[in-house]
């Protein structure tokens, strides 16, 4: 081993055990006192309380919602049984198995949520939907726009259940374009 700026000494053979105890000893007991240890804080979670319904899919709307969770809102995400998310088939499967439950990114975007597969086209599955709504505060979407609508459970239902309810429509293309 070579250093530029300092050569390097030979250091002699290693110590004993206990060789060092007392000159240990005697420098411990010559530290300052220690305050005392601050009081432990409880980890923040400003949402918490706050219930989230999220209807949104692929990256931008499920992203958000996550970090909603995250910051402790209690997030339910619905998922279609019959049109999955996108992020289900893309960018990696655990153990390299190319499984639905296995989507990496899936996994990850939708980390802290409690998740429901539901079919829509069943009667019972929208009343489902439409007591979640019942109970949220905020509701998510993220599909082109009047696709709620077209379900039956747009804007102006929704507030009709739960009239305080909040709802972000994230459209990738806006509400306006194609």
């Amino acid at each position: 081993m070579h250093a530029s700026e300092s050569p390097l000494r030979r250091l002699g053979p290693a110590p004993d055990l206990g060789q060092h105890d007392k000159e240990v000893r005697v420098s411990r007991k010559s530290r300052p006192e220690l305050p005392p240890p601050a009081k432990k804080l409880e980890p923040s979670r400003p949402l918490e309380g706050l219930k989230v319904l999220d209807f949104s899919w692929v990256a931008a709307g499920p992203l958000t919602t996550k970090l909603l969770a995250f910051w402790g809102a209690e997030v339910v995400r619905l998922e279609s049984v019959t049109r999955p998310c996108l992020l289900r088939g893309a960018l990696g499967h655990r153990d390299d198995i190319p499984d639905q439950e296995n989507a990496i990114t899936w996994h990850s975007v939708n980390a802290n949520k409690m998740s429901l597969a539901i079919n829509l086209s069943k009667p019972e599955a929208k009343q489902v939907v439409l007591d979640l709504a019942a109970w949220a505060d905020i509701a998510v979407e993220s599909f082109t726009p009047g696709t709620l609508d077209a379900m039956g459970m747009g804007y102006e239902v929704l507030r009709e259940i739960n009239p305080g309810i909040i709802l972000l429509s994230s459209c990738v293309f806006g509400q306006t374009g194609p």
